[in-house]
């Protein structure tokens, strides 16, 4: 299988000079492959239909971005008892909410979730940060 390069040059110069580009016949990885190229600065949110499809999206877009800029907003696992995958859950969470309120202009910032977890509350700015504490050595 062959690459089109004048295909490929002419999809870059639309990333960069459209507000919106649409791709036909992409799946799989390609989709976010398109994507790691045309996210440069900014605060995005991708909500995809699953918890499953909304993983591989964020495992495919941590290998295709450097860098802590794609986080994953897992929903806060009430209902599953208490274990390592709840911890887990609650790690991810934490750590996409407090990428969202420590978002700068002009910073990449990538939100990878699915519709169930935007019913979830999420507590305000002010406790968040009042939450946090910092450690020195």
């Amino acid at each position: 299988m062959t690459i089109d390069s004048k295909a490929i040059e002419e999809l870059k110069g639309r990333l960069h000079s459209e507000r919106e580009v649409f791709c036909r016949s992409l799946f799989f990885s390609a989709k976010w492959f398109v994507l790691s190229d045309c996210a440069k600065s900014g605060l995005h949110f991708i909500v995809l239909p699953n918890q499953e499809t909304a993983e591989y999206c964020a495992a495919d877009l941590y290998n295709l971005i450097e860098g802590d800029r794609v986080f994953f907003l897992p929903n806060s696992g009430n209902g599953v008892e208490k274990s390592n995958f709840k911890s887990t859950l609650s790690v991810q969470r934490t750590t996409a909410v407090q990428s969202i309120v420590e978002h700068k202009e002009g910073d990449l910032t990538i939100i990878v979730t699915f519709p169930e977890v935007l019913d979830e509350p999420i507590p305000v700015n002010r406790l968040i940060s009042e939450a946090g504490h910092t450690l020195k050595n």
